[in-house]
């Protein structure tokens, strides 16, 4: 789901409209439910990645191109 979502730009209702297919009534205002659940679950973790990069002397950042049809 989170995959589908913010990797493949695939909207909540559309992944409902999937689910509904595969007969899994699984309703958007679930999978939205669940996303802000595991936002807060991941929160320490990008605290914690936040604090060490700030710590960092240097960041380095790819900006490597890439062409968008």
């Amino acid at each position: 789901m989170i995959v589908a979502k913010y990797c493949d730009g695939l909207p909540l209702y559309r992944q409902e409209g999937i689910l509904k297919r595969y007969a899994a009534e699984i309703t958007r205002t679930t999978l939205a439910n669940w996303l802000i659940r595991l936002s807060l679950e991941l929160q320490p973790l990008v605290n914690l990645l936040q604090e060490t990069q700030l710590k960092a002397d240097a960041l380095q950042g790819d900006e490597t191109r890439i062409q968008v049809l």
